[in-house]
């Protein structure tokens, strides 16, 4: 949405509806409280411009300030939860994503695909370390095991046409940017049910993920992560892999 937002500002300038979105969007990507600073160079927008925006958002409840910054206000939340289909999916995943983060001890997360790139909807936390939250936060499908897993079961056709014609960017010397295997790896995660990300998304962590399907079709998709330093246990794929076939039950039941 950045990006967009500076193409837009080299063709003239993003109208004050999509600078005040690329704030919020700033605001929550970072999961915590956002400066002025931070915000502007997430956005491209100017300094002076970013700060009315913020207070601006701040009064209409869109955004809260705080003495280091913003995060983003309650009327965003209440909005979010307003949709009756994200909401139906996370009362659904709820008891699932809870259940495996107590069994495995990590965090797990639920994600959605907006545009070409995968939106954390809903997360829990245990006793892992180290791993911010990433509720708000879009993630690029082709560099972590939740955008993976996202991908998965589709045509190649329709993964091409999510990925865009622009290149793959390179997150970390992990990621990978060639479209070929990319593809394989897909064609892999497909027949095992799961998808496994080693540092591709940020360094010094591990991503596990499986697609969450309804009738027939990936709707969302729903993930582990840790850190490196301890390498994901023999049969979490399993157990991601029938958490999202448990939550896929639950969407039709």
């Amino acid at each position: 949405m950045a990006d967009a937002g500076r193409r837009n500002q080299d063709q003239g300038g993003p109208s004050s509806v999509e600078r005040a979105l690329l704030v919020l969007e700033s605001c929550a990507k970072n999961g915590s409280v956002t400066s002025i600073s931070e915000i502007t160079r997430d956005t491209g927008i100017p300094k002076s411009s970013v700060h009315r925006l913020c207070w601006n958002l701040t009064r209409l409840g869109a955004l809260t300030a705080s003495e280091n910054g913003f995060t983003i206000g309650v009327r965003i939340l209440a909005f979010g939860g307003s949709n009756p289909w994200l909401r139906f999916l996370r009362t659904a995943a709820a008891p699932v994503l809870h259940g495996i983060a107590a069994e495995t001890g990590l965090v797990s997360n639920l994600a959605i695909l907006a545009g070409n790139e995968a939106m954390i909807v809903d997360e829990i936390f245990t006793s892992q370390h180290g791993v911010p939250k990433e509720v708000g936060r879009q993630l690029p499908v082709h560099a972590s095991a939740i955008g993976k897993a996202l991908l998965m079961g589709r045509p190649r056709t329709e993964v091409e046409r999510i990925l865009g014609a622009q290149d793959l960017s390179s997150v970390t010397a992990s990621t990978l940017t060639d479209r070929d295997p990319l593809w394989e790896q897909l064609q892999q995660a497909t027949e095992r049910g799961f998808v496994v990300s080693l540092g591709e998304w940020r360094v010094g962590r591990f991503g596990v993920a499986a697609p969450i399907t309804s009738n027939g079709r990936t709707v969302a998709s729903v993930g582990l992560i840790g850190l490196s330093a301890t390498p994901p246990a023999e049969g979490i794929g399993a157990s991601i892999r029938l958490a999202a076939s448990e939550i896929s039950a639950r969407l039709v039941s």
